[in-house]
C-alpha cells in the first residue's frame, strides 16, 4: 500500500532542505513527536539510525528509523520500525517557483494477507500521518524568522 501527499512551502529550497535534513529538529516541528535520539551515524546520513517517540491516542510509540538513502540534494528515504505496521517514508523536495519548495511524501507499507483486509482503514491512518507531517512542517518553516 502506498500513500502520497504533497505540500508547497513558501520558503526557498535550500532553507527548507537544510531544516528537514537535520533530524534533531523534528520534535520542534512535528507535533506528535515527543523525542528524538541519534543511535548510530550522523544526522540523516545513509545508514544512520535514530530512535523517535510518537505520542498517539493509544499512548507513546517508540520507533527505530534507519536512513536508507540520502542524496543531500532533496531526496531522503527512511524505514520506520517498531510498530505493527513498519513503513518506508520517501521524501522528495523540489523548487516550486519563486522562493517556494514542494515536499512530496510517499509512505509505503507492506501489508500481510490479514492486514490487506484492513487496507481502507490503514490507508486512512497513513494518509493522516502524511498530511499531519506536511502541515506541521509547512507551518514551522513558514513561521521562522
Amino acid at each position: 500500500m502506498v500513500v502520497e501527499h504533497s505540500v508547497v512551502i513558501d520558503r526557498p529550497f535550500d532553507e527548507v532542505w537544510a531544516i528537514f535534513n537535520e533530524p534533531a529538529l523534528q520534535p520542534e516541528w512535528l507535533e506528535m513527536m515527543k523525542s528524538f535520539k541519534q543511535v548510530k551515524g550522523k544526522g540523516n546520513a545513509k545508514g544512520a539510525v535514530q530512535t523517535v517517540v510518537f505520542t498517539r491516542d493509544s499512548g507513546d510509540t517508540e520507533l527505530t528509523v534507519t536512513v536508507l538513502e540520502n542524496d543531500d540534494a532533496g531526496h531522503i528515504v527512511a524505514r520506520y520500525e517498531g510498530m505493527q505496521l513498519p513503513f518506508v517514508l520517501s521524501s522528495t523536495f523540489s523548487e516550486a517557483g519563486d522562493n517556494s519548495t514542494q515536499w512530496h511524501a510517499e509512505i509505503e507499507v507492506k501489508l500481510s494477507l490479514l492486514q490487506k483486509a484492513l487496507a481502507p482503514i490503514l490507508g486512512g491512518a497513513m494518509r493522516e500521518l502524511a498530511e499531519n507531517m506536511g502541515d506541521d512542517f509547512k507551518a514551522y518553516v513558514e513561521n521562522l524568522d
